[in-house]
């Protein structure tokens, strides 16, 4: 969209809990734990350790976004605990509060030992346990994208010192071929501005019902219309997938698509 950045103010984005942020992981093998994996104080000292993003595909698929690989749980439990821990030095009075998650398939929320109910997918939130399992599954392909959930109601969760996102990862049957979580954690607040600075352009995202965010005068070449779920061709048939590109300030010299279709 096109416009102007807010008069009173511009969105200023703070990230809380970056992707690729350390983290721990455990499968389950019983209910022992009951919630107290997720606050703050819980020693993890003996799960397994790396960055984000946490999961596993024995296809290759998400191998570019996984980290800590949790490949034993497949065949075996549906439920992966995830622990991000993150520090803060001074709170910040954000406007809004998002939380980002590339997923595969279903997960709840924890911030500091409390269930945030907003940031679920596929969850049976209230009632889950050790072993529970995703309500349903979601496409490979949307996988790759950040989801956005608005948690603004919880930010007072957030406390100076040490702070921690927990997640409760839900896969859609033992046997699947995969399974993904990465998440990230942004604050926005509006941020006052001499009048005279306001710029005119596009918008590097949408924010609707929100302070606007800052424009860009450069915008690159717009391409839509792109073809989605081909036919599926036969023997030795090329797949046809045609896209629309057209210029917006600079003209296009040439154009190069990458085109991916995951499986599960």
């Amino acid at each position: 969209s096109y416009g102007l950045s807010d008069n009173a103010g511009l969105s200023i984005d703070t990230v809380v809990v970056r992707e690729y942020s350390p983290a721990k992981a455990l499968i389950p093998a019983d209910g022992a734990l009951g919630l107290s994996w997720t606050e703050v104080g819980f020693s993890d000292s003996g799960w397994k350790s790396n960055t984000t993003g946490v999961g596993y595909d024995t296809q290759g698929d998400y191998n570019y976004l996984i980290n800590l690989n949790v490949g034993e749980m497949q065949n075996v439990n549906e439920t992966v605990y995830i622990r991000i821990p993150f520090e803060i030095t001074e709170l910040v009075n954000f406007d809004t509060l998002t939380l980002y998650i590339k997923r595969d398939d279903g997960f709840a929320t924890y911030l500091n030992g409390h269930l945030i109910p907003e940031a679920s997918a596929l969850a049976n939130v209230g009632n889950l346990s050790w072993n529970s399992g995703a309500t349903g599954n979601c496409s490979d392909a949307a996988a790759h994208n950040f989801e956005p959930h608005d948690i603004t109601a919880h930010k007072n969760l957030l406390q100076v010192g040490d702070n921690v996102l927990a997640i409760h990862g839900l896969n859609w049957r033992t046997g699947s071929s995969d399974m993904l979580i990465l998440p990230k954690l942004v604050g926005s607040r509006a941020e006052v501005i001499d009048v005279n600075s306001v710029l005119e352009g596009y918008f590097m995202a949408p924010s609707p019902g929100r302070v606007n965010g800052g424009t860009m005068a450069n915008l690159g070449p717009a391409i839509y219309n792109v073809t989605k779920d081909p036919p599926r061709p036969a023997n030795n048939e090329a797949v046809s997938i045609t896209a629309k590109v057209r210029e917006t300030f600079n003209p296009v010299k040439s154009v190069t698509l990458h085109y991916r279709v995951m499986y599960g």
